[in-house]
């Protein structure tokens, strides 16, 4: 395995539908993004990936160098065909940095991850796709620290929320383990989230596309908490699981729209909400 160092304002191409084509860019290899020396403007680096097979990397680090995240752009492209997956075999890893990483096939990062230090990561295409966590995913606790899937179906693995200003923003998501102990979750598609967890500490988590929800309840033997219209039908459920004594359901707004927020503050409920 060879590690590749892509400087700041680099474009880095590795070339060929052949990934072990001769030119001493082969699967396996890392890539290490480096604004350190930090750049006197903005650093907007890029990683392309050209040909038509799927690629696998070993590692992908995005060091901002201890600078603004915003002078630490990286940006990681697949080729624009049906096989422009990507297979990420030793986690990512973010310090104080911004990544686009952007597929027109599927995701699949395994190992263990870690976002921290002000850190962006936006994982996206064009075709919902799936990203495919087999591992863990940390958002950690040094400034604030946000992931973006939204546009892509999340199956498997777990996220790890620890700083009180950490943000996730999850779409279409299956089997999913999310461990919010500080910072706030936002599932943009309430009622496209199956299986999986939550265990909410003293973070929040806000469900988008809950029109009609009036009521919830909360069942002590199953750990669902279920959203419920005026009728009773259930319109999302949760599987929640850990210290659960003080569940509240209140309601909320922003300009991404109307929601339900779920917390540990049993004061706080503004929705009826019972437990069972």
């Amino acid at each position: 395995m060879t590690i590749h160092v892509i400087q700041a304002n680099q474009t880095f191409i590795v070339p060929g539908s052949d990934p072990n084509d001769g030119t001493g860019l082969n699967d396996g290899d890392s890539y290490i993004f480096t604004a350190n020396p930090a750049p006197d403007s903005v650093a907007d680096s890029e990683l392309k990936f050209t040909g038509s097979d799927p690629r696998t990397i070993g590692s992908l680090t995005v060091d901002g160098g201890g600078g603004d995240p915003n002078d630490m752009v990286a940006r990681v492209l697949t080729p624009a065909t049906q096989f422009g997956a990507l297979t990420v075999q030793d986690g990512i890893q973010m310090n104080g940095s911004t990544l686009d990483l952007d597929t027109f096939g599927g995701i699949r990062v395994l190992g263990e991850s870690l976002l921290d230090n002000n850190t962006t990561a936006v994982f996206e295409n064009d075709h919902n796709d799936s990203f495919v966590l087999n591992g863990a995913m940390t958002l950690g606790s040094n400034g604030a620290n946000s992931m973006d899937v939204s546009e892509m179906t999340f199956l498997d693995g777990t996220v790890h929320m620890t700083g009180a200003s950490d943000t996730a923003d999850v779409g279409i998501s299956q089997g999913v383990g999310f461990d919010v102990a500080c910072g706030t979750l936002r599932l943009m598609d309430g009622s496209n989230v199956q299986s999986g967890f939550f265990n909410l500490g003293q973070g929040e988590i806000d469900v988008f596309k809950t029109a009609g929800v009036t009521q919830a309840d909360f069942d002590t033997m199953t750990h669902v908490l279920s959203l419920k219209d005026s009728g009773g039908n259930v319109i999302d459920a949760l599987t929640m699981v850990g210290n659960t004594d003080n569940l509240a359901v209140t309601t909320g707004s922003n300009f991404r729209g109307d929601f339900i927020a779920i917390t540990n503050n049993a004061s706080g409920s503004t929705l009826p909400f019972t437990v069972v």
